[in-house]
Parts: C-alpha cells; structure tokens; sequence
C-alpha cells in the first residue's frame, strides 16, 4: 500500500496488545468481508446470510462493495478473476 498505511484498527506490537500473548490481534471480523461478497457478487439477501450462511451473526454487517474489481477494502484487494486470468 502506498506511504504504509494500515487500513484497519491497530492495536500495535506491545506485549499487552497482542493476542495471547503473540499474535497480531484481529481487527476485523471476516463474516463482515464474506457477507459482502457473498451479497454484492451472488446476491444472497442479508437475512438469509444471518441467519442460515452465519448463524447468530445479524449483528455483523456486510461490507459493501467488497465484490468490486480492485477495490480495497480492510487491508485486502479482492477483485472478480476475468476470463483472460491465467487458470493456477
């Protein structure tokens, strides 16, 4: 990312802040980046997505916009693959 910017909370690297004891901790939820997609790609309704695809989880709100081609989104690129993308 350009000038090392962070796109997220940071909680940074002292001892207290990192996740037992080690590890970055998380900030951001990942069903809120899967709802996104799974919303704005293949059009599954937010309740079906709250209460069937992640149980319990209608406090967690999809990111919107996260399907789109390059865009950045919560630290991560995520774009649709086109046909001319080689097949790994």
């Amino acid at each position: 990312m350009k000038g090392g910017r962070v796109i997220s909370d940071w909680p940074g690297l002292k001892p207290a802040s990192l996740y037992q004891g080690r590890d970055l901790a998380p900030t951001n939820d990942l069903r809120a980046v899967f709802k996104g997609v799974l919303h704005d790609h293949l059009g599954i309704s937010e309740r079906a997505l709250a209460e069937a695809v992640f149980p319990d989880s209608a406090p967690v709100k999809g990111d919107a916009g996260t399907a789109g081609v390059g865009r950045r989104h919560s630290g991560f690129v995520l774009r649709t693959p086109r046909n001319d993308d080689p097949i790994s």
